[in-house]
């Protein structure tokens, strides 16, 4: 009799730590979901859209490669113009392929590889305007010079008049801005002081 209980008890214990391990099959292949600021494929997450499905990841820190201009410094003629986000790798490729210039930011973001990853290229301006409201979330925006702070993206800013294609769009992560009330700033295409972040889809 006491024998026949214990075997009761062991089955009766057996089955109620069955019950608590049991997890669906769905839950045990559902991917915890990313948020902004997660490292993930090579860099931190910035932007993740609607679906929670695509986004984009910014590089652990800003190109080291100078002097990075965008290119086409005289061109008479558009090369690219788009500022949406999930448009910067058009842009880039653009850059690359009609820009001569060898020291372009876009150049140097294209030939990349960092953390086993090499299809980096330059934001579109629209991209830094949200890397900029994320900024705390990803590391190393604590500038040494917090007033010159000035990140070149690889959106062609359209001309003004009759003047060719001269500009490039840029954004001020300056502690004081450079103009007031707005961070979206258009400066010369040779402008060599301008840091670069590389990002990638």
């Amino acid at each position: 009799m006491i024998k026949y209980s214990l075997q009761l008890i062991l089955l009766f214990a057996t089955t109620i730590s069955c019950n608590n391990d049991e997890r669906t099959p769905s839950e045990e292949n559902t991917p915890t979901p990313l948020k902004i600021g997660d490292m993930y494929e090579g860099g931190m997450d910035f932007f993740i859209d609607e679906t929670g499905e695509h986004g984009l990841i910014a590089a652990t820190e800003d190109l080291d490669r100078f002097p990075d201009i965008w290119g086409c410094v005289a061109s008479m003629s558009s090369t690219a113009q788009q500022v949406a986000i999930a448009t910067a790798t058009t842009n880039t490729r653009l850059i690359v392929s009609n820009c001569p210039d060898e020291n372009t930011a876009s150049k140097w973001c294209a030939e990349l590889e960092l953390n086993g990853f090499n299809n980096w290229y330059l934001p579109s301006i629209n991209e830094l305007e949200v890397m900029y409201i994320h900024k705390n979330a990803i590391v190393n925006f604590e500038q040494s010079d917090p007033e010159n702070s000035i990140y070149m993206s690889s959106s062609e800013s359209l001309p003004d008049g009759d003047e060719g294609y001269y500009k490039c769009y840029v954004s001020d992560f300056s502690a004081t801005l450079l103009l007031a009330a707005t961070r979206k700033v258009n400066t010369s295409k040779g402008n060599n002081s301008l840091k670069a972040r590389p990002v990638r889809s």
